[in-house]
């Protein structure tokens, strides 16, 4: 059993990921020691998140990403990777979780459990 539960196995799965996503809806803040944005993140897996953004950071960026509670609090923070990045629609990136800790895959799986009551 995957970390986020029930994945979205509506696509056939791409090869070139390790972990199966979840569909999702929050904000995040990010920043990378130079500036900092807030997003939408669209997907998690147990590995990372894609992170709709029209200003994607440059692959390999190391980025630290803040969930934001529904009350515009700052849940749990963690370091991760950018691994890719478009610029097509969606515009974003893909990142990778670096050592996340435990509260903050918390927060995550309490996002995706949020979003799935929401969409059913």
């Amino acid at each position: 059993m995957h970390r986020f539960g029930t994945m979205d196995t509506t696509s056939s799965p791409d090869p070139r990921r390790r972990h199966p996503r979840a569909p999702v809806r929050f904000h995040v803040l990010f920043e990378d020691g130079e500036a900092f944005d807030i997003a939408t993140v669209e997907n998690v897996s147990d590995g990372g998140l894609f992170v709709r953004t029209e200003q994607p950071l440059v692959p390999d960026t190391i980025v630290y990403l803040a969930p934001v509670g529904e009350a515009d609090e700052v849940i749990e923070t963690v370091r991760a990777r950018v691994v890719w990045t478009s610029a097509a629609d969606p515009a974003g990136m893909g990142v990778e979780f670096l050592e996340p800790p435990e509260a903050f895959l918390a927060a995550l799986e309490t996002a995706r459990a949020r979003f799935s009551t929401q969409a059913a």
